[in-house]
């Protein structure tokens, strides 16, 4: 039942608030058309929460801990932070190399309708909102709760396709996609809970930390353009094949293996 009801809040949520979004997109102010694509970010934490609600005292205790652990060595700091740093090392080698063909903070902004410095913060909060706020519904609570049923690989497998089919609305009106690249953002999505799956048991369950990574994550595809985004997809897709081998068969807090 839990899962069920945190499903029905996470999609009922984002997809009530982006499905008239998408049908109104293109004639809305820039400004307010993009803090309403971020109230969609709420959807996975708003699922979480009401989940939680409805388990016992030891969950809620369990979610809370996750909320609160830190990250605790070296190597899960450099995991975390690998999207970031990899994008502003691709954004700085472009500017030595080929520096008209990347463009500035100001054309990525203006693409959406919006100003830089001057809607700044409106730029990058959707980054900031759904690389925080997704976090808390699919690692935080999801992932846990199909690891307690299933191996790593296979809850990974599945927080994949829900996440997928979650983002559903956004297709519409905010990544333009074509069809024929849906399997490539399929792919790249996947590697990316991979790699989430790795770091959140490497952790021991440390929501900081897998929202470090998607926060970066969406910074940069945001914010660099598209060929900085593709080259860190490449990435994140080499880092899922890694990650991938690392994971157990079967999850377990004291069995992980650093």
């Amino acid at each position: 039942m839990p899962l069920l009801v945190y499903i029905l809040v996470a999609y009922g949520c984002t997809w009530g608030l982006l499905i008239p979004l998408s049908g109104v997109y293109a004639t809305t102010d820039p400004v307010v058309r993009t803090l309403w694509h971020t109230l969609g970010s709420l959807g996975p934490t708003l699922g979480a929460l009401v989940a939680v609600a409805t388990q016992g005292k030891q969950a809620r205790r369990q979610f809370l801990a996750s909320v609160l652990r830190g990250i605790q060595d070296g190597g899960a700091w450099a995991w975390a932070l690998a999207p970031l740093v990899v994008g502003i090392l691709v954004l700085f080698l472009g500017q030595l190399l080929r520096p008209e063909a990347l463009p500035t903070l100001s054309d990525t902004a203006a693409e959406q309708g919006l100003r830089w410095p001057g809607d700044g913060l409106v730029f990058l909060l959707p980054a900031i909102a759904y690389g925080i706020l997704e976090e808390v519904g699919w690692r935080g609570w999801l992932l846990p709760r199909l690891q307690q049923r299933f191996s790593a690989r296979a809850a990974t497998g599945w927080v994949a396709l829900i996440w997928l089919c979650w983002h559903g609305p956004m297709f519409g009106y905010r990544f333009n996609l074509e069809p024929w690249m849906l399997p490539g953002f399929a792919i790249s999505l996947f590697a990316g809970a991979v790699v989430l799956t790795y770091l959140w048991n490497r952790t021991h369950g440390s929501l900081p930390a897998v929202a470090l990574w998607h926060l970066g994550y969406d910074v940069v595809a945001m914010s660099g353009g598209p060929w900085v985004a593709m080259v860190v997809s490449f990435g994140v897709i080499a880092a899922g094949i890694y990650c991938w081998r690392q994971l157990p068969h079967r999850y377990s807090k004291s069995s992980f293996s650093h």
